[in-house]
């Protein structure tokens, strides 16, 4: 709910709420309004209270494993692994490791029925590890959901790249074959050619499972109103008293975990003095 500010700017004076019961409370505003429920939430919330332009040019680090089956007694029993110990930079993706406990694993373990479970029942022989690369401002919030695409000329060779390069880093470790997490559920073996395997098995972004933890953007921070959400103060352009605090104000994808960012730009908008001034 607003109102016209004397400079002419809306200036935010209460909140309607929702309740799970479906009861509506208002909640007014006695110095200003902090929103910062996440790229997706954040930016619906805003749409809905009439600030024009939100959910646009959302990132995502996109992610994708492969498991491979090593030989017995090499490299140690899974069980004994820890999850997401070390990851390597190659530039344009990250190589994670990322084990799982059996529940887990069997949700991300590719393959389909009777040759899942025969690729569980090595669970104690099986590394597993994943790529992840920035899909910067691929997506959109659309109703209320999140529609994304990865570009196929710009997003799909990295993909490839991605997925190949640690294909064989599991093959240099000794694995005996690897399981990439594709649609078709098939399998790589040494001596084949694992570029061309790659490129032929994924020409669009379902052909493979992609998972993500870290949506960013949407009501990016730009001095210009047209380019941006919020300015650089984090305050929503052309209200007095409304601020966004989250991820959803970064204005491309930081590639890693949003974590520490996140909680910097919080800090940045509200620890230094009163945001409201």
């Amino acid at each position: 709910m607003w109102q016209e500010a004397a400079n002419g700017k809306l200036e935010a004076e209460a909140v309607r709420l929702v309740m799970p019961d479906g009861s509506k409370r208002i909640v007014r505003t006695r110095v200003g309004v902090v929103v910062a429920g996440g790229t997706i939430a954040s930016s619906k919330l805003l749409d809905a209270s009439g600030i024009e332009g939100t959910g646009y040019q959302i990132s995502l680090n996109v992610a994708s494993p492969v498991v491979a089956l090593m030989p017995d007694g090499k490299g140690g029993n899974a069980w004994d692994e820890d999850q997401m110990t070390s990851y390597v930079d190659c530039g344009q993706y990250l190589l994670e490791s990322h084990f799982q406990p059996p529940m887990a694993m069997a949700s991300l373990m590719p393959g389909w029925f009777g040759t899942h479970a025969e690729r569980m029942k090595n669970f104690s022989r099986v590394h597993s590890a994943g790529i992840l690369f920035p899909a910067d401002r691929r997506g959109q919030v659309v109703d209320g959901k999140l529609k994304f695409v990865l570009d196929v000329e710009d997003d799909l060779p990295v993909l490839r790249h991605a997925m190949a390069t640690l294909t064989k880093v599991h093959f240099a470790a000794g694995a005996i074959e690897c399981y990439p997490a594709l649609a078709s559920g098939k399998t790589v073996t040494r001596g084949m050619d694992i570029d061309e395997f790659f490129r032929r098995e994924i020409r669009q972004q379902d052909d493979l499972t992609l998972s993500s933890s870290h949506p960013q953007g949407g009501n990016a921070i730009n001095e210009n109103p047209q380019y941006g959400i919020v300015d650089p103060r984090c305050r929503v352009h052309g209200t007095t008293n409304v601020l966004v605090t989250d991820a959803s104000v970064f204005p491309s994808c930081i590639r890693v975990n949003a974590q520490w960012t996140t909680m910097a730009m919080a800090h940045y908008a509200t620890g230094r003095s009163d945001p409201f001034r």
